[in-house]
């Protein structure tokens, strides 16, 4: 039974979101299922993944990392943990901008975790107030979590002054990252 459940949601997934590229038959679309989730298996990770980690700021890649971590999270048939980091209290003197800043961090929460829970799944939203975002995401994984993230490709002395969150966290926390590129996410609006 849960083969069949996720070979059915694996194929409705793939159908949805790309039809352009997934229209084939019934069964080539079960066959292509079939082979997807035996792979995952046998990786082991299915076991091992308790949680799937979505860590969210203002951009559109963000709501689409929210889409497919919801999809992952669906499929692994565990809970969604939506965090926003918010550093603005280094830059900010003023408590009325600082208020203003929390109620839009709580805001994007909201839509956010009104995308997970259409699909049925246990959603916790929280916003971490700390002073590097990369510190604070790989502070609250855990061994067990699936990160799914964005990645903004920040390029010359962007990145030489601000660094990129993704590489950071790739590189220090101790569990399953999934990094979505731009370039990725530039396709999936094609």
């Amino acid at each position: 039974m849960f083969k069949r459940t996720c070979c059915t949601t694996v194929t409705h997934v793939l159908y949805t979101h790309y039809p352009e590229k997934f229209n084939f038959s019934l069964t080539k679309r079960l066959i292509i299922a079939n082979a997807f989730i035996y792979c995952w298996r046998e990786l082991n990770t299915m076991d091992e993944i308790s949680r799937v980690v979505i860590p969210v700021d203002r951009s559109e890649a963000s709501r689409i990392a929210v889409e497919q971590g919801s999809h992952l999270a669906k499929l692994l048939g565990v809970d969604v943990a939506i965090i926003s980091v918010d550093a603005s209290h280094q830059f900010i003197a003023s408590a009325a901008l600082e208020n203003r800043l929390r109620k839009e961090h709580e805001n994007i929460l909201d839509e956010y975790k009104k995308i997970v829970e259409q699909k049925e799944i246990n959603t916790h939203a929280e916003i971490i107030v700390g002073n590097a975002p990369a510190e604070e995401i790989i502070r609250y994984a855990e061994d067990n979590d699936l990160i799914v993230m964005a990645s903004h490709s920040k390029r010359g002395m962007e990145r030489f002054l601000l660094g990129s969150v993704s590489e950071k966290v790739l590189q220090k926390v101790n569990c399953h990252v999934m990094v979505l590129k731009p370039k990725i996410i530039e396709d999936r609006h094609v």
